[in-house]
């Protein structure tokens, strides 16, 4: 019997637990299956233990290890870094547990490992465990110890800026990080989530990722510091790593706020007063401060605040004369060296008026509610007071009338109703005096009814005027008035030529006129009495008209008919058609063709229907009418027909009343109209033009040295840092001139590490010296000034490589000299991009994210686009919120995702900034192994491809040689087999492959080849066996079943065409249930995967085009211009290999085609052509009127097609369109932005920027500016002052051929050619031909463009007003009594503001009315001496002043002099000084009632000077003395002075005594020793006496007493002979009374020269009158009047 022998082998590769038990096999015989004796396998091994064991530093690590056995383990130990661990350490504790499954043993051991430190990082466990039959040793799992990676940290951080504050956590894995507020270091700590941002993964190094949070904190003022900590929570894991989970917590950060704490300062105040702002700030360390109004800077920085302890730190700023208009916010900023400036912190300020205290008008009274404010005094009460709103009532005294009709004034929120906000000067309306005038005149109109329309020119109406002064004529006799003489009709009335001078008409009714004036008892007005009896006589009485000229005597050609000794005179032209001379008169006839009516003209009677009137009234020279009074035309004025006209310039009127002004010396001029003085002719300047402003007052007018000149700069510019400035005009040859300093930059927007261009442009009359710049008001460059023509020149500087610490506010400063005018301020942004370009390794089949943000401005946006390798990935962000933030996601990463990431952040209209990149690696096989089946003496390839990484093989666990990413078996043999292991080992990282390659007698015969195509070709494989099998093909592990030809032995793959590198394998199965595998059969691929498209090259830039290739064996990859076909150089290329992908990117700034070349082993292919071609975005400034529709152009032309136009306005996106217009045949594209209704908020610089989504280019326009044609600072009411330049100035938007004109109601205007500052040009206009009576024009102005685009201003008025006057009610005023001084002054809106000075010194004692358009200011001063006022007038209206002057003379008795206390005994003078205005005074001394002859009296023009003497004084003497003027004029003045005994003594006159002092005077109560011969006594003063009476002390014998006697002799002597002598003098030089006449000074400085004429010609001459011989004091006398008027004349004039 024959047999057949059958075997079967089963291998099982990586034996597991799982496959633990019995195996036997069967043979199935015909379907009976005989099995065999079963054979048990057990699997020994460790079933799991991590490979990392991660735990929270300072917490308990729990780790376990499983293992399978077929036996109990007898032992099981763990080793920490190969050191046996001891379980009786109390940080170790280790626990077994066993179970069975089946024939195997499952032990379980657990290691719990307590307060793992941070020292045992990356340290390495494992665990031994033995059994009878087995003896296993796990792998190293390696200790993670995760804690934290940065604290935050104590920080001082800036109040109210934003502050960020990191903490970051180790992993993975990713913990949840939670912030928490603590109130101390030790506090227990509260969850936080505002200000929290999102965790972000960090890669400080290649093997460690970190997590970090970041919290934004912002204090505000008030602030402490506050403090902070964070927590990680992180999750369990479980798996090839194991983690438990648990949290760590940071240090607690304290942040201590820094900055600005508190600003004070006042809340509301009131206008004049200082405010005083306190600003008090952190220290240390000490800030710098510097203050801002209402966002703008007002004062430099400074460190020169005060410490007020070793944390607070103090800085004052005072602002003086605050104003209405510095309300507003005020703030301070603290500037800390080394942490930058706090934010600002400010406090509101309101500045307001409270209602001004005013006085009542002269003669009248005030009543007000509140009562605090009623008075009837005519000064302004200094009461305080703080209501806001008041009403008050006005009423005058009887025999008084109010200036203006209005009675009550109110005042709110601080300004009465009747003043502007620049008069502070709060007054009411004047009473005034009324005074009669010269005459009344009062014009009837009588009414009469005719039964036909009436007419004064027909023959009946001629007929009736000659016959209506008959009539009136009759009238005398019932008018009271003119029958006792007061009243008359005004003759000439009647002698007219026109008809309608005493006749009109209305309807039927002819009015008639006849005029009355009173002449006569004036003080009565019997006007209305007039009226009425006039009335009732003109009523009752018939007009007969034929009667009455029938008995008129005409006589002479012309007919003068008179009646009544009254003459009345017809014209010429009436007698003629009359013909009513005596001879020819008519009378109507039947045979007239007239028709029968009621009321005959002729010979019909009728009676008057109505009567009305018209009053006037009639003014002496120099007197003008006003409501039925008359007023005296002032100083400064002259009457010019019913109006008091002011003095032209170059005149002056120094008396009121007057018809004429007065010529100024050649040579001088006054500086205003309306001069009242002759010293206000002075020598002057002419004002010139103001470049760039002008001035008040203006271009032409005449102006004191010295004076103010208000400045009024146009818009933009400066004088004195201000836009409108006060100064004063030093020199007729320096005008001041206003400035304009800008700084400008391209961008407020600059990229980081970019450079920031500042220019600081001037626009002056004269080049600066030098440009300063500044940031955040710390100087930080000067440079030299370029002139660039007309006026203008430039600074510039650079600040490179900008940084965020770049950012703050820019300005500049142009110096001359002394002066220097500040720039506007620039808020400089910088934008700048974060990205983590740390290069990371990532497994294949892992995630990762990108992230990148970028500061966006507040006005604008930023696009985020990302690139790998230079070609663009992702999607791409447009983002305007800040900052912005791009993400690139990457799921299931494969090795295709290798590469150099970056980040672009493009900023429309500013530039691109590009992030480092970010180099991606993604650890992976791009080939593994397959298992294959071979046949002896075959050849195979075993591929296995790493991205990256060290490769090395092994064979059976037996390590090769080679670490070539293929290997190659030549010659297969049965040696061969086995099972082929590929790993790849890259920064600690390994990654394995492997294959098992079995070797058999048969099977497959021919494998697969491996061959290179090009992409878009097909592949044909060959594979063949030695048996009958069936074929499968399967192409990247994906079966294939097109394309396939088998037949028993071969089958043959031909492909479809490929692109990618392609892996084949071919599977057999032969008839005895065998399978064989061949090797991977290999296609190289090589072709373009890339190929470089079209781009635009923007202007100024450069363009980045990318070519990739495919396919191993590659030799070079290079560019070629098609132009030349030469290579492109080297320089302009980088390269990138991913895999078997290569790319190249070209940078180029030429335009051209270009292409890419590769070169493979056997091939060379060729991309195809790119052109890169300009791209061109154009848009053009615009001009358009206000309110009308623009629409606005970006033209994009190039090849490449724009997808999408951005448009911004001065930086800020305001459009985006995506309906672009593409123009068929042409590369352009177009993009429309239409505004409607243009506003001035619409202008600005606009761009426009073009994308191409093909290659997120972004091309941008040049800025173009949208302009407002017309008027830049419209034209608007004038001002001015009569007799002045009339000038009209405004500013109108540039453009060639621009025109101007002005239409006026009265005269014309004379416009200039116009002055050109950029894109404004300003034109001034001189108006002329205006009548000298005009008050008022009214005037427009139109700018032409050109193409019908005329503009048109709105009308406004030129208002021209006269100077003010200035006059006394008096020119002598009794001292005593109050002098009265009047200032009027013209205005059109705001009442104009009164200055008065009385003797040099401020007053404002004075009140104030108004009319429509007159104000009047009126001063009461107490006359003491003469009085010489000065008032200015300031316009509001106008601006600048004018300034009148009036003097008043005193007279009166100005005082008495002499000693107040005297002594019994002796003999004194009084002198009574006495101002007189003639020499016929009469001066009275009393004492009490007695009346008293003075002793002497001293004339001197207008000065009297009356002595009184006092002989031996006795206590009978002492009293009051009266000294009394009686003046020409009737009126009286007095003064007294009193005269007491002095409690003091004299020194007693003892003859022979010695005493024992020297003084004079000896006080009260004080005791006197005097040594009489032998003995001594002792005397006291008391009262002014002495206690005892002692004259003489007996003779001393001795030597010395002898002498005293002689000595004594002589003295008596001397005494006799001056005696004589000045009796002698007397009588030779006593003359009889003697008056010098001289004339009244009109002034302090005409006084001051008489008295100098005076002294020079001593004409002081005494009056004989006096009863003594006063010989003796005459001289005493001249001298003390002397010096007293002296010392009077100088306190006038000081």
């Amino acid at each position: 019997v024959s047999t057949q022998s059958t075997g079967s082998t089963l291998a099982v590769s990586y034996m597991q637990s799982t496959l633990s038990g019995e195996y036997k096999c069967g043979i199935n015989y015909g379907g009976a299956i005989v099995y065999s004796t079963a054979t048990t396998i057990n699997v020994a091994g460790v079933l799991y233990f991590p490979t990392h064991a991660l735990v929270v530093t300072g917490q308990a690590l729990t780790i376990s290890i499983q293992t399978v056995t077929d036996t109990t383990a007898k032992s099981v130990a763990w080793y920490l870094n190969d050191v046996e661990l001891n379980p009786a350490e109390s940080a170790y504790t280790i626990t077994t547990a066993e179970a069975t499954e089946g024939a195997n043993k499952i032990t379980t051991s657990t290691l719990v490992w307590t307060g793992v430190a941070a020292s045992n990082q990356d340290a390495t466990l494992h665990v031994q465990l033995s059994t009878d039959n087995y003896f296993l040793k796990s792998s190293d799992s390696i200790v993670n110890v995760l804690e934290v990676y940065t604290q935050p940290q104590d920080y001082k951080i800036l109040r109210g800026i934003d502050t960020y504050v990191y903490c970051s956590f180790e992993g993975p894995p990713q913990p949840a990080i939670t912030w928490l507020s603590h109130t101390s270091l030790t506090g227990t700590g509260t969850d936080v989530t505002n200000g929290v941002t999102q965790i972000t993964a960090l890669t400080p190094t290649t093997s460690l990722t970190v997590y970090q949070s970041r919290l934004t904190v912002n204090v505000d003022s008030a602030a402490s510091a506050t403090y902070w900590s964070c927590k990680a929570t992180y999750p369990s894991y479980t798996g090839k790593y194991i983690f438990t989970g648990g949290t760590l917590n940071t240090n607690v950060a304290c942040l201590t706020p820094i900055g600005v704490t508190a600003v004070t300062g006042p809340t509301t105040l009131t206008v004049g007063t200082t405010a005083t702002f306190t600003a008090k700030a952190d220290n240390p360390p000490a800030p710098q401060f510097g203050w801002k109004f209402n966002g703008y800077t007002i004062s430099s920085l400074s460190a020169d605040g005060t410490q007020l302890s070793s944390s607070e730190y103090q800085y004052v700023y005072e602002k003086t004369s605050m104003q209405v208009t510095d309300s507003g916010a005020y703030g301070a900023l603290a500037i800390y060296s080394d942490y930058g400036s706090s934010a600002l912190v400010t406090v509101t300020t309101n500045v307001v008026n409270a209602c001004p205290r005013i006085a009542a008008p002269g003669n009248g009274e005030l009543t007000c509610d509140p009562t605090t404010f009623s008075t009837t005094s005519t000064t302004i009460p200094t009461q305080a007071v703080t209501e806001t709103a008041v009403t008050c009532t006005v009423t005058c005294d009887a025999g008084y009338m109010l200036q203006t009709v209005q009675t009550t004034f109110t005042c709110t929120d601080g300004t009465w109703e009747q003043n502007s906000v620049v008069n502070p000067f709060n007054s009411v309306s004047k009473c005034l005096r009324m005074m009669t005038p010269t005459s009344y005149a009062l014009t009837f109109s009588v009414g009469y009814e005719l039964p036909w329309v009436a007419s004064c020119t027909d023959y009946y109406g001629d007929y009736l005027r000659l016959a209506f002064p008959y009539h009136v004529a009759n009238a005398a006799s019932s008018l009271s008035c003119v029958s006792e003489g007061h009243c008359s009709v005004d003759d000439t009335y009647f002698a007219y030529d026109n008809a309608l001078d005493a006749c009109y008409t209305t309807g039927n009714t002819i009015w008639l006129k006849v005029k009355y004036k009173q002449t006569g008892d004036t003080a009565n007005d019997r006007r209305t009495e007039m009226f009425t009896e006039f009335s009732n006589w003109a009523i009752s009485t018939t007009f007969a008209p034929y009667t009455l000229m029938e008995t008129a005597n005409c006589v002479d050609t012309d007919c003068a008919c008179c009646i009544k000794d009254t003459c009345l005179k017809a014209p010429t032209t009436i007698m003629a058609r009359l013909k009513c001379s005596s001879t020819k008169r008519r009378r109507r006839s039947a045979m007239d063709d007239y028709p029968e009516i009621a009321f005959d003209a002729f010979e019909g009677t009728g009676n008057a229907s109505r009567v009305t009137r018209f009053e006037e009234i009639t003014c002496g020279a120099g007197s003008v009418p006003q409501d039925n009074t008359c007023i005296v035309c002032v100083e400064g004025t002259y009457q010019s027909g019913d109006q008091c006209v002011s003095c032209p310039i170059g005149t002056y009127q120094d008396k009121t009343g007057s018809t004429t002004c007065s010529s100024c010396p050649t040579g001088t001029s006054t500086t205003s109209t309306g001069a009242s003085q002759s010293d206000l002719c002075i020598e002057v300047c002419q004002m010139e033009d103001v470049r760039y402003g002008v001035s008040d007052p203006p271009s032409g007018w005449i102006v004191k040295l010295g004076d103010p000149v208000t400045v009024r700069c146009s818009e933009g510019f400066q004088y004195g840092g201000k836009s409108i400035s006060i100064t004063t005009l030093e020199s007729c040859s320096v005008m001041p001139s206003c400035t304009r300093v800008r700084i400008s930059t391209p961008s407020l927007n600059v990229l980081e590490s970019s450079t920031l261009d500042l220019n600081c442009k001037i626009t002056a009359a004269s080049s600066p010296e030098l440009c300063l710049f500044f940031k955040d008001s710390q100087h930080i460059n000067a440079t030299e000034p370029i002139s660039i023509g007309g006026g203008v020149y430039e600074c510039e500087t650079s600040v490179t490589m900008v940084d965020s610490a770049d950012e703050g506010s820019y300005s500049c400063s142009a110096m001359w000299d002394e002066d220097a005018e500040p720039s506007n301020e620039l808020d400089i942004r910088v934008m700048g991009l974060t990205f983590d370009d740390t290069e990371t390794v990532y497994a294949e089949g892992s995630d990762h994210t990108f992230f990148c943000a970028a500061t966006v401005p507040s006005d604008s946006a930023v696009i985020i686009s990302w690139t790998r390798n230079g070609q663009p990935v992702g999607e791409r962000l447009t983002a305007t919120s800040n900052p912005a933030i791009g993400v690139l996601n990457l799921e299931d990463i494969s090795p295709q995702n290798q590469g150099d990431y970056q980040c672009r952040a493009t900023y429309l209209g500013i530039g691109t900034i590009v992030s480092e990149p970010a180099r991606l690696a993604v650890l992976g096989f791009l080939e593994s192994l397959n298992d294959m089946d071979l046949t002896k003496g075959s050849t195979a390839e075993l591929h296995c491809k790493p991205t990256m990484g060290a490769v090395s093989w092994t064979k059976n666990d037996t390590p090769l040689t080679t670490t070539s990413s293929s290997l190659e078996i030549e010659s297969v043999g049965q040696q061969d087999e086995g099972v082929y292991k590929c790993e790849a080992t890259f920064q600690g990282e390994i990654i394995r492959s492997s294959a098992t390659v079995t070797v058999s007698d048969s099977g497959i015969t021919q494998h697969p080849e491996d061959i290179t195509r090009q992409s878009g070709e097909q592949a044909t494989l060959t594979c063949a066996t030695n048996t009958d099998s069936s074929f499968k093909w399967y192409m990247n592990e994906k079966e294939v079943s097109t394309g396939v030809k088998s037949t028993a032995k071969q089958s043959v793959l031909t492909t479809s065409p490929l692109t990618l590198r392609t892996r084949l394998q071919c599977v057999v199965s032969t008839g005895e249930g065998k399978t064989y595998y061949s090797k991977i059969g290999v296609v190289n691929v090589i072709g373009f995967k890339t190929v470089p498209q079209d781009k635009g090259l923007p202007v100024d830039g450069e363009v980045s085009l990318h070519c990739s290739v495919i396919g191993d064996s590659l030799t070079k990859l290079v560019w070629i211009r098609a132009s030349d076909s030469k290579e492109v150089e080297s320089s302009k290329m980088e390269s990138y290999t991913t895999g078997y992908t290569t790319s190249n990117i070209l940078t180029t700034r030429d335009q051209g085609t270009y292409f890419c070349r590769a070169e493979f082993l056997g091939y060379v292919i060729e991309s195809e052509r790119a052109a890169v071609s300009p791209v061109r975005v154009v848009m053009s400034s615009k001009s358009v009127a206000l309110g009308d529709d623009v629409t606005l152009t970006c033209t994009v032309t190039g090849a490449i097609k724009a997808d999408l136009v951005f448009w911004t306005r001065n930086g800020e996106l305001i459009f985006n369109d995506k309906s672009l217009t593409h123009v068929t045949g042409q590369d352009t594209s177009i993009s429309e932005l239409v505004l409607d209704s243009v506003h001035t908020s619409d202008t600005g610089e606009y761009r426009c920027a073009a994308s191409m989504l093909s290659d997120l280019s972004v091309y941008g326009s040049e800025p173009a500016p949208l302009r407002l044609l017309g008027f830049i600072d419209m034209v608007s009411d004038v001002v001015v002052k009569r007799g002045h330049l009339t000038e009209l100035v405004f500013s109108v938007q540039h453009q060639d051929g621009v025109k101007v004109s002005c239409d006026l109601s009265v005269g014309v205007v004379v416009i200039g050619s116009g002055d050109v500052h950029g894109d404004v040009i300003r034109f001034r206009g001189e108006v002329i031909n205006v009548g000298g009576e005009v008050k008022e024009i009214d005037y427009t102005c139109s700018v032409d463009y050109g193409s019908d685009v005329v503009i048109k201003s709105e009308s406004a008025k030129i208002y021209i007003v006269d100077e003010p006057t200035l006059g006394a009610d008096t020119s002598y005023v009794l001292i005593g009594e109050v002098a009265l001084f009047t200032l009027t002054a013209d205005y059109i809106t705001n009442v104009p503001a009164v200055h008065w000075k009385v003797n040099s010194l401020t007053t404002v004692q004075y009140s104030g009315s108004y009319t429509s358009s007159e104000y009047t200011s009126t001063l009461q001063w107490p006359v003491t001496q003469d009085v010489e006022v000065e008032a200015t007038v300031h316009y509001a209206d106008i601006g600048g002043y004018s300034v009148r002057r009036a003097v008043v003379l005193a007279y009166g008795v100005e005082g008495i002099t002499g000693p107040e206390k005297v002594h019994l005994g002796d003999s004194y003078n009084l002198t009574c000084s006495v101002a007189t205005i003639d020499e016929d005074t009469v001066i009275t001394w009393y004492k009490e009632d007695s009346q008293l002859l003075p002793h002497s009296t001293l004339y001197y023009d207008n000065k009297i000077s009356s002595v009184l003497y006092l002989p031996e004084v006795s206590e009978s003497d002492t009293g009051v003395y009266v000294c009394s003027a009686e003046f020409s004029d009737g009126k009286r003045s007095s003064g007294a002075f009193y005269v007491t005994q002095t409690s003091d003594c004299k020194l007693p006159k003892i003859e022979n005594a010695v005493m024992d002092t020297s003084s004079e005077i000896v006080s009260h109560l004080s005791e006197l020793s005097v040594s009489c011969g032998d003995e001594t006594v002792v005397m006291k003063c008391e009262h002014g006496s002495w206690d005892q009476t002692l004259v003489f002390c007996p003779a001393a014998t001795s030597a010395s007493l002898t002498m005293q006697l002689v000595t004594g002799i002589v003295v008596l002597i001397v005494l006799l002979a001056v005696g004589l002598g000045a009796v002698y003098f007397y009588k030779q030089h006593h003359r009889t009374r003697a008056v010098t006449p001289m004339q009244r000074p009109d002034s302090v400085e005409e006084l001051k020269r008489q008295w100098r004429d005076y002294v020079d010609d001593s004409a002081v001459i005494n009056n004989p009158s006096a009863e003594e011989n006063i010989e003796d004091v005459n001289t005493n006398i001249a001298t003390q009047y002397h010096q007293q008027l002296e010392r009077t004349v100088t306190q006038i004039s000081e």
